[in-house]
């Protein structure tokens, strides 16, 4: 715990990314069309990672200010990326189906969900099998997998993301043909 109380630096180190996403998304919003949806969602995704696989080194830090100070923007960034991150996918996805916006708000809603649900025990049992590293290595490798993934297979415009209309009437089998729901 590095000689601080581990309930108030817990919270106060995984706050301060929502904390930072809150800040940060009306900003990033206004910003998007100088950089463009895709390039938005890269270079977030990207940043996102590499912040998720230095949180992996932060256990080395001797000294308890330096762990604090080294989480703390570690989290900092990483809010700003995920506001970044969620302004581009959320644009990219509400142009190509204008028509069915309250549905891919639900499914992109439900993905958040499930990782929230899903994160945590998943995030467990790596520790339990590696350690405090293997957590913060799987999910930054998983990460940085995505961020290829987007930036080769991902469209530049959201006119080219929709093959096929979406209305808000269609059912899950119908939207899992539709390959960019996943990726963003």
């Amino acid at each position: 715990n590095h000689g601080m109380t581990v309930h108030f630096t817990i919270g106060l180190v995984f706050s301060l990314a929502t904390f930072a996403e809150f800040l940060s998304a009306p900003v990033m919003g206004k910003e998007l069309p100088k950089f463009g949806s895709k390039q938005m969602l890269v270079l977030s995704a990207c940043t996102i990672a590499a912040m998720v696989l230095l949180f992996s080194f932060v256990a080395r830090i001797n000294t308890w200010k330096a762990f604090l100070t080294v989480s703390i923007a570690i989290r900092i960034t990483q809010g700003v990326a995920n506001g970044a991150n969620f302004v581009a996918s959320y644009s990219l996805l509400l142009g190509a189906y204008p028509d069915a916006r309250g549905l891919v708000n639900g499914v992109v809603r439900a993905g958040v969900g499930c990782g929230y649900a899903m994160g945590p025990f998943l995030g467990g049992v790596l520790y339990d099998v590696g350690g405090f590293t293997l957590p913060f290595y799987v999910v930054g490798g998983l990460l940085l997998t995505n961020t290829v993934l987007i930036a080769t297979f991902l469209p530049t415009s959201e006119n080219q993301l929709s093959s096929q209309p979406l209305k808000d009437d269609v059912n899950y089998r119908q939207l899992l043909k539709v390959p960019w729901l996943g990726l963003s």
